[in-house]
């Protein structure tokens, strides 16, 4: 038992997990700051503006075709390769296949 506390006391005092404590709490408060410096009675916070999970299939097409026709109209498409953004334009006769399929 005494190893085990010895072992433990060595571990928490080294200069490594020190560190890393430090960065964990700094981190943490950095991040945290702007949840303290504006309280959800602020106006901050904008309800309508706010994105909102729904597993309701009606309001997700409704959505998603809403964001397609303004995609189609600013021929800029978002797409997310490998997880980064890339904004992607159609040539013509990709953006008419589009269009025809919008229109059905």
């Amino acid at each position: 038992m005494n190893v085990l506390k010895f072992e433990l006391k060595k571990g928490v005092l080294s200069k490594p997990f020190i560190i890393y404590c430090i960065l964990v709490v700094t981190f943490a408060f950095i991040n945290c700051q702007q949840i303290l410096d504006y309280p959800l009675s602020s106006n901050v916070y904008q309800p309508k503006n706010m994105i909102t999970y729904t597993d309701d299939k009606h309001v997700i097409m409704r959505n998603a075709i809403h964001q397609l026709k303004e995609e189609v109209h600013h021929n800029n498409f978002k797409t997310y390769q490998l997880g980064f953004l890339k904004q992607k334009r159609l040539n013509q006769k990709q953006l008419i296949q589009i269009k025809c399929l919008l229109l059905k």
